[in-house]
């Protein structure tokens, strides 16, 4: 009768699993690193830009919802469970005066001030939405 040696499987197991590790370990930094970086970048883009007016026309607006399940947490005698959470963010395309379009993430409060067809004129700074003065 041949013997089966179980521990094989074990072993595979054992030097494959930190090996495994590092690598889910190694990409979920690495995505970290380059969200940060991306958003230190865009901040740093933003600054040296010059603020920009131009003539625009409101061409549509749009909202991005997301969702996700919070925790619980103790603060003092107040204790919060909380379940779903959800975040809004307003985005407003314009379209300027040589034909040009740029969408940009507005607050709650522009985006409810701001409709579409509205022309005026658009400041920003980059990528970074400063306001709209309505001229209509």
């Amino acid at each position: 009768m041949q013997r089966v040696n179980l521990n094989r499987g074990f072993y595979l197991f054992e030097s494959f699993f930190p090996v495994m590790f590092m690598i889910v370990f190694i990409i979920v930094i690495g995505a970290f690193i380059y969200t940060i970086a991306s958003a230190v970048a865009r901040f740093f883009h933003n600054q040296r830009s010059p603020e920009i007016v131009v003539m625009a026309k409101v061409i549509g607006k749009r909202t991005q919802v997301h969702s996700y399940r919070g925790g619980s947490f103790s603060q003092g005698a107040h204790h919060h469970h909380s379940g779903f959470h959800t975040e809004t963010r307003y985005f407003i395309t314009f379209e300027t005066e040589d034909l040009q379009r740029e969408e940009f993430q507005v607050t709650g409060k522009d985006y409810g001030l701001i409709k579409e067809g509205d022309s005026g004129r658009l400041f920003y700074r980059g990528t970074r939405f400063l306001g709209f003065e309505r001229t209509n």
